[in-house]
């Protein structure tokens, strides 16, 4: 059995929903600054979702809340499905920025 890496080995659909399945399917989408062709998320997603357009994800975060911003280990679109594992830190920097004021 070899390695799928077609843009259709994982069938997530299309538009926003597809995009939300395939930042599930990973489980982050590393957001980096680095803009050389397109962004990183885009590529990552592009390359996954074969009708994708950038303003899918943008969708996904502000319309759905279906994917959210976070430092994981760097800042990445998390799905909301995952916030429960990032309460905890959320408010322990809230509490840090509170006593820092």
């Amino acid at each position: 059995m070899g390695l799928d890496i077609s843009r259709t080995s994982v069938p997530f659909g299309a538009g926003p929903p597809a995009t939300t399945a395939a930042v599930e399917h990973l489980g982050y989408v590393q957001i980096d600054t680095i803009n050389v062709v397109e962004r990183s998320p885009h590529h990552v997603l592009w390359t996954r979702i074969p009708d994708y357009r950038r303003a899918d994800l943008h969708h996904a975060q502000s319309a759905d809340k279906s994917v959210f911003e976070y430092w994981t280990h760097a800042l990445s679109y998390v799905p909301y499905r995952d916030i429960r594992f990032f309460i905890r830190a959320m408010k322990l920097h809230k509490r840090q920025d509170q006593l820092a004021d």
